[in-house]
């Protein structure tokens, strides 16, 4: 008895079928890193007279993963050195990061965990996400935070 199924209709079904598994794994993968940030850029500004030193701290899953330390220049420096870019792993290797950033001498603390991170940006969906983060050491030397939706990625 020969089989009633084609060629063309064998093919078909295989391509079909690999397109229901590759459509699948994309979605799940998009799933997967919906809580995943790349910080583009993270960046210190200073507008305070003194100059100041930021330890920043990166952890995932509450394993520290990053640890920098950066110096900014009091405000209205004439070599633009109050406003530095951060790097670390999170320019290249999107992960759910959560920061920590202190002043010198721990006076001031200020922690962005990654929920209030994604939280903040704009039409958020799945997949990872791409935000620009700006700690800003104000006037009188505590520590703010502006996050927005980064094109840079």
């Amino acid at each position: 008895m020969r089989p009633s199924i084609s060629r063309r209709s064998l093919l078909a079904g295989t391509l079909g079928g690999v397109g229901v598994l590759a459509s699948g794994g994309y979605a799940w993968n998009q799933y997967a890193t919906r809580n995943a940030l790349q910080f583009r850029p993270l960046e210190g500004h200073n507008e305070s007279d003194e100059p100041v030193t930021l330890t920043v701290t990166a952890s995932s899953d509450g394993t520290e993963v990053y640890e920098g330390t950066y110096d900014l220049a009091s405000a209205g420096d004439e070599r633009g050195e109050d406003t530095r870019y951060l790097a670390g792993p999170w320019i290249k290797h999107p992960d759910e990061y959560s920061l920590r950033v202190a002043t010198d001498d721990e006076e001031f603390v200020l922690v962005l965990e990654n929920s209030e991170i994604i939280d903040r940006l704009e039409d958020t969906g799945w997949g990872s996400e791409c935000a620009r983060v700006t700690i800003t050491v104000t006037d009188e030397g505590t520590l703010e935070s502006t996050v927005a939706t980064s094109e840079q990625c």
